[in-house]
C-alpha cells in the first residue's frame, strides 16, 4: 500500500543537526486526523523522504528552528472516525522508541506485537473469535476474506522474522542468517521500492506499511457495521 497525503503544515527542525523534520500531516488513509510526523532523508518509506525533500525545498513554508514554541497541537478526533488509530499511534511511538536505541530484538518484537494485535482486533470487528494461535489469525482472516492473500502471506513472513528474536538469544540483523533475508524480502514485498537501508529500517517500513493497511480494514470493516437494534 503506497502512503499518500493530502497537506503538511508547520515543519520544525527536531535537533540543531537538522536530520529530521517535524510537521503535522493529513494521511489520504486517516483523512479525518491530522498527525504529528517526523520527516527523515533516509525513511524507509517514500512519502517520508519525500515530505522531508519538500519541506527542506519550502513547499510547506520556513521549517522553525529547534526551541521555537510548537505552534499548534493535535486536533480532537470524534471518537469513532478513526477505529483504533489513538492505539495504532502508542505502537508506532513504541516502535521508534526502539529505533532509537538501536536495539534490533525490541524494535521486530514492538512491531510484531502490533501487527498480532491489530489482526485479532479486525477478526473481533467482523464478529470472530481470534485464535490464541496468531498464524491461525492469519489465516482465518484471509478465509473471511477480511484480508488478501498476499497481505497474509506477508504477515506470516514478518511472524517468522519475529520468531526468531523472540526465541533465540542473541539474535541482531548484524549477525546474519536467514532472518536478515527474510527482512529484507519482506520490504521488497511490501514497498518494493529498492532502496538501500539498514535491516532494522527495512523491517520497521514493511511493518507500518502493513499496520496502515489493516486499520484500513478495521475502519472499513467499522463502517459497514450495522446499528445494533434497540
Amino acid at each position: 500500500m503506497q502512503i499518500t497525503y493530502s497537506s503538511v503544515r508547520n515543519p520544525r527542525w527536531v535537533s540543531e543537526a537538522k536530520r529530521q523534520i517535524h510537521c503535522f500531516v493529513r494521511f489520504d488513509h486517516i483523512p479525518d486526523e491530522e498527525v504529528e510526523f517526523v520527516a527523515d532523508p533516509t525513511d524507509c518509506e517514500p512519502h517520508g523522504r519525500e515530505i522531508f525533500e519538500k519541506c527542506v525545498a519550502g513547499a510547506f513554508g520556513e521549517i522553525a528552528m529547534v526551541g521555537e514554541e510548537e505552534r499548534t497541537s493535535w486536533p480532537t478526533v470524534h471518537h469513532g472516525e478513526v477505529p483504533g488509530w489513538a492505539s495504532a499511534q502508542e505502537f508506532l511511538k513504541e516502535a521508534n522508541l526502539e529505533n532509537e536505541s538501536k536495539t534490533d530484538r525490541g524494535m521486530v518484537i514492538v512491531w510484531g506485537s502490533a501487527l498480532e494485535e491489530f489482526v485479532k482486533r479486525l477478526l473481533q470487528v467482523n464478529g470472530v473469535t481470534p485464535h490464541f494461535n496468531y498464524s491461525r489469525s492469519i489465516a482465518r482472516a484471509k478465509s473471511e476474506k477480511l484480508i488478501s492473500e498476499t497481505l497474509a502471506d506477508n504477515l506470516d513472513l514478518a511472524n517468522e522474522v519475529r520468531k526468531e528474536f523472540a526465541h533465540k538469544a542473541l539474535t541482531t540483523f548484524a549477525s546474519g542468517g536467514l532472518h536478515c533475508q527474510q527482512a529484507e524480502e519482506l520490504y521488497q514485498r511490501v514497498c518494493g521500492d529498492g532502496i538501500a537501508l539498514p535491516l532494522k529500517k527495512l523491517y520497521g517500513g514493511a511493518a507500518s506499511t502493513m499496520l496502515m493497511e489493516l486499520l484500513r480494514a478495521i475502519n472499513a470493516s467499522d463502517s459497514q457495521r450495522k446499528p445494533s437494534p434497540a
